[in-house]
């Protein structure tokens, strides 16, 4: 087992090890199955645009070449491992209710894809519903813009990559896009 490739490899049938860039319909999804009772959420809040801007003029944007993580200059990747852009983080608001009979946890996993990823978990939380059956809570999850909507390169520098993001919640979808 030399080959520890994660992309699938049509000619070898492989199916690639990782529901990152695995295109067909799974049978159970991530996280399925992870509470007894039944939930029904939606966004109350998120942004509908975040915007990344270069430091200078003189600031190296690179493009991440859609088959490999090399990069090449060409303006679609912003250098993001400088100190100026820790912390920028955005929230996503949720309104969740217990629609089961029991009590139960409910774990929220939000996932991001672009041209290059199928879907990539972005982070993940779980909030308990104890004596709060048929009650509506609401939460906040907070994400790191340059930490996870970001990729690493050959010389082991993040690049937000710019472009749409699509986040996706359980089964709900969320626009985020890069100017």
């Amino acid at each position: 087992m030399n080959d520890m490739s994660m992309r699938a490899n049509a000619t070898l049938n492989f199916p690639g090890r990782t529901y990152r860039f695995y295109h067909h319909k799974s049978i159970y999804g991530f996280g399925h199955g992870l509470s007894y009772s039944t939930f029904s959420k939606f966004i109350t809040s998120a942004p509908s645009t975040i915007v990344i801007k270069p430091l200078s003029k003189n600031h190296q944007n690179n493009t991440l070449s859609p088959d490999s993580t090399a990069l090449q200059p060409n303006g679609q990747a912003i250098d993001v491992s400088s100190t100026n852009y820790l912390n920028l983080r955005f929230q996503i608001g949720f309104a969740m209710k217990n629609d089961g009979l029991v009590n139960g946890t409910h774990v929220v996993l939000v996932y991001s894809g672009n041209r290059r990823v199928q879907r990539g978990l972005l982070g993940c939380r779980a909030w308990s519903w104890s004596g709060l059956r048929g009650k509506t809570k609401m939460v906040k999850m907070e994400l790191d813009v340059c930490k996870r909507l970001s990729l690493v390169d050959g010389e082991v520098k993040r690049k937000a990559v710019i472009g749409q993001h699509e986040l996706m919640v359980a089964w709900l979808g969320l626009l985020v896009k890069g100017k």
